[in-house]
């Protein structure tokens, strides 16, 4: 958000060269044995970071051509090479034995995030095809629940067409791509089907981008009228993620008490939560709050870019801008907010209490 970002870009590229010596990947795939999370967080996440930190960079480019997706198997719906890269999972036998199952989980879509940033920067037509069969092949097991509910099931056998409810996440962030990319709405069915929760699932202003501000967005207001007497805002049942029902209020109706509780709950939450975050951090991941209570750095990636550029198992940029400061950062006397973030238009508001200059380009 404009502080000091040709550090971290120089830190992120010292450490993409290192993972590249180190031979932290074979034919685009982590060249380690993880699980389907961390195949993808030990090196392939870095990839995608780097790039939207150096846009455009030729070297960088390069590195995600090569690394994009490499395999695939048949699926029934498509008979086409379909799944993503982690579609091979390693699972234990209670006797210890491991054996080889073709099962995708949630989390393994993640490994094409160097693949959506190649088709976001130059459109990349191969890589652009594999992904929406990949999604094609998800939204082919989306199936009503025996509560009447509709869902799209991503633990997916593609090459035997099994599915199984249920997963700790979901990939989103392939199906707004998709529908980014093609503009097809069949591609919003599985947020349709969650409600205006899944509103939190979408990095982009999907509020204004869908025109969902007299539907979801009233809903959303109402939701924002109660609050949680633990986390001092709307209870998260009512928009899935603590914090963007204040978020989302705010946008729709233009009062900033919405705010002011969020981040009045913010401030608390981190000043007891600074040193286990700090000193007494018990994993590397936890010292930033994209993933977490509160959520911090999401809300502020919304108010201050318009969408949300990058956190944690959100993997597609939403964000309308980005900026930085001229000279010596100063975050602590100037602040942006977009209330109408639409990729055609922009509303910014700008707060300060000293002058200033601004440039766009």
């Amino acid at each position: 958000m404009g502080t000091e970002p040709e550090k971290l870009k120089a830190s992120l590229s010292r450490e993409l060269e290192a993972m590249y010596e180190n031979k932290m990947w074979t034919n685009g795939l982590a060249t380690g044995q993880f699980d389907e999370l961390h195949s993808y967080e030990d090196g392939l996440n870095v990839l995608g970071q780097s790039l939207l930190m150096d846009f455009g960079n030729p070297k960088e480019l390069e590195t995600r051509d090569a690394d994009g997706p490499q395999a695939g198997v048949a699926h029934r719906h498509q008979r086409r090479r379909t799944s993503p890269c982690s579609l091979f999972l390693l699972q234990r036998r209670k006797n210890g034995h491991r054996r080889r199952v073709g099962w995708t989980k949630a989390r393994s879509y993640m490994d094409f995030h160097p693949a959506l940033d190649l088709v976001l920067f130059n459109g990349a037509p191969e890589t652009r095809k594999l992904v929406l069969e990949t999604v094609d092949g998800m939204l082919a097991h989306r199936k009503q629940e025996a509560d009447g509910r509709w869902v799209t099931r991503t633990d997916i056998n593609f090459k035997t067409d099994e599915d199984l409810p249920g997963g700790d996440a979901s990939p989103d962030f392939m199906f707004w791509a998709a529908y980014r990319w093609t503009g097809d709405k069949k591609y919003l069915l599985p947020f349709m089907d969650a409600g205006p929760s899944s509103l939190a699932q979408i990095s982009s202003d999907a509020l204004d981008m869908l025109n969902l501000r007299d539907t979801w967005g009233k809903q959303l207001v109402a939701a924002a009228g109660s609050t949680d007497s633990t986390t001092g805002v709307a209870p998260t049942g009512a928009q899935s993620i603590t914090g963007s029902a204040e978020t989302f209020a705010w946008q729709v109706s233009g009062d900033t008490k919405y705010l002011d509780r969020l981040y009045r709950a913010q401030l608390q939450a981190e000043s007891n939560r600074e040193w286990i975050n700090t000193e007494g951090s018990l994993w590397i991941d936890r010292v930033t709050d994209s993933a977490g209570p509160m959520f911090v750095n999401t809300e502020l990636q919304r108010a201050r870019f318009g969408g949300v550029a990058l956190i944690r198992n959100h993997i597609y940029p939403g964000n309308a801008v980005s900026w930085r400061f001229a000279g010596r950062p100063r975050p602590a006397v100037l602040a942006f907010s977009f209330r109408w973030p639409r990729p055609d238009h922009l509303k910014i508001v700008v707060y300060t209490w000293m002058p200033f200059q601004c440039r766009h380009g």
